[in-house]
């Protein structure tokens, strides 16, 4: 699994696969182009740095960036199926996410630690893998 922040409903979710309904009400709606987002830089996302989508855009279009360490809840890891009898610290380290304790004992994560997608929404597993050079 590939955990990703979702900056638009705040929540950690598996990047491999794309957003759902069920988890997310934008998921699979069209949304505003990447040519009219403010974080589009050339023929780049300005978030995840990754080659503009061919068509449309995605959830995150014209969001607010996070900028530090975040509070982890039970609803920001919903997403990806913590069991009632599970703790939250318990999860993150099943799935290998990065995280720390603040000062007054809150469990904290790093969005900027997190992998990013290609383009927010959808899915990495159907992504064409970049053919390689060849060394000679």
């Amino acid at each position: 699994m590939c955990i990703t922040y979702c900056l638009r409903i705040a929540v950690l979710y598996d990047n491999h696969c794309d957003c759902q309904p069920a988890d997310c009400e934008f998921a699979q709606e069209t949304h505003g182009r990447c040519v009219d987002c403010r974080h589009q830089q050339g023929d780049s996302c300005g978030l995840t740095q990754a080659p503009l989508p061919a068509a449309g855009g995605c959830c995150h279009w014209n969001i607010e960036p996070v900028d530090g360490p975040l509070v982890v809840s039970r609803e920001m890891l919903a997403p990806l199926h913590l069991a009632i009898d599970e703790s939250e610290v318990g999860l993150l380290k099943d799935l290998d996410v990065s995280y720390h304790w603040s000062e007054v004992g809150e469990l904290l994560i790093d969005p900027a630690d997190l992998a990013l997608p290609s383009t927010y929404g959808l899915g990495t597993e159907l992504v064409e893998d970049e053919p390689w050079e060849e060394l000679e």
